[in-house]
């Protein structure tokens, strides 16, 4: 298996701008096929920060931060505000095993995507939804989805550490 990559036959449908936006590069750097939802108007992360750099094709610009938390990835443009959209998102989920969602709490409900209609389609059967922990219903963006992060993970792995560390003291 020489040359295969860990995520190789994952596929990953992403929602999100910026911040969140590296956990599908991430994904993608280990072989998984990750793909952006972006607006019609495409994400506004393209044209916010300096410097912007022209498409080696010369059609199109990019900031460097872009092109950094959009590696790897391929993008689709969807109006998900419109019926049909809502059918192309839906169908995209059918064949996905991961869906990273980082939209405001309720805004695919909104336009017809709630959480019991995309965790009930596909055939891939691997996947799991779900929309977790103390600050769900929180925006967050940024720095803030960092610290959040950490210090969760901080938290589980403590919280390992001592049970292992209980295990060895009972002698398991």
């Amino acid at each position: 298996m020489a040359g295969q990559k860990l995520l190789e036959s994952v596929r990953v449908i992403e929602s999100s701008m910026l911040g969140p936006a590296e956990l599908g590069s991430l994904l993608a750097d280990l072989g998984a096929d990750v793909i952006k939802v972006e607006p019609p108007q495409g994400d506004y992360g393209r044209q916010m920060t300096w410097p912007i750099v022209k498409a080696s094709d010369g059609n199109g610009e990019n900031s460097l931060l872009s092109l950094h938390v959009n590696r790897g990835k391929k993008s689709i443009a969807i109006d998900l505000r419109k019926p049909e959209g809502v059918e192309i998102y839906l169908d995209l989920v059918k064949g996905a095993d991961v869906v990273i969602e980082a939209m405001r709490p309720g805004a695919l409900a909104k336009r017809g995507l709630p959480f019991e209609k995309m965790r009930g389609v596909g055939s891939r059967g691997r996947r799991r939804f779900r929309h977790h922990g103390r600050v769900s219903a929180e925006k967050l963006h940024g720095d803030r989805v960092l610290i959040v992060a950490d210090v969760e993970h901080r938290h589980r792995a403590l919280a390992a550490k001592m049970d292992r560390s209980r295990a060895d003291q009972l002698g398991h």
